[in-house]
């Protein structure tokens, strides 16, 4: 029984991302082309009711500039967890890590650009970096919490070259990151 009138195939797919506590975004990056995704279409054409049938499950579906959805639990909805934090932390080690290296953050937005892992490892490597990943508790080399913490949730892609590339929702979470 279908009490929300929603697309089954649809519904079940965005929850078990949401429930991985993976991002909704607006694009994906399917066979080295951004496109729009089918996901977050259904999702927001039928905003009010995924938002009461996650209320129902005891979540809260929110928005990140109505780029990218996810989920929190409605009695953990206002805490700062050790995930976001180290999101934070991530974003903020590769940007300086670029701009050191003299590579312009911007390389992060673009698809066809990226930035390699070996980049990356580098950047995690160099002293202040490690220290500061080793005070947060973020493992080295910088690509294993790169892939767990910000791949896995939809926070950035791979490009066909192998390249990490922010998504809607890593770049409106870098944004906001720089921009406060």
């Amino acid at each position: 029984m279908n009490n929300f009138q929603l697309n089954q195939i649809a519904s079940q797919a965005i929850y078990k991302d949401l429930i991985s506590g993976k991002m909704i975004n607006e694009t994906e990056y399917v066979d080295g082309e951004l496109i729009p995704s089918t996901k977050f279409r259904e999702l927001v054409n039928d905003i009010d009711k995924y938002r009461e049938l996650y209320a129902l499950l005891g979540f809260t579906l929110k928005d990140l500039d109505s780029t990218s959805y996810f989920i929190t639990r409605l009695d953990k909805a206002n805490e700062f967890n050790d995930t976001a934090a180290n999101m934070q932390t991530i974003l903020l080690i590769l940007a300086r890590g670029l701009g050191k290296q003299g590579i312009a953050p911007g390389i992060l937005f673009d698809e066809k650009a990226g930035v390699s892992s070996k980049i990356i490892d580098e950047i995690g490597a160099e002293e202040e970096s490690a220290q500061i990943l080793k005070a947060c508790g973020i493992k080295q080399p910088l690509t294993h919490p790169v892939n767990n913490t910000l791949l896995e949730r939809g926070i950035v892609f791979k490009n066909l070259d192998d390249r990490y590339v922010l998504s809607s929702s890593g770049t409106t979470l870098f944004n906001r990151l720089f921009n406060r």
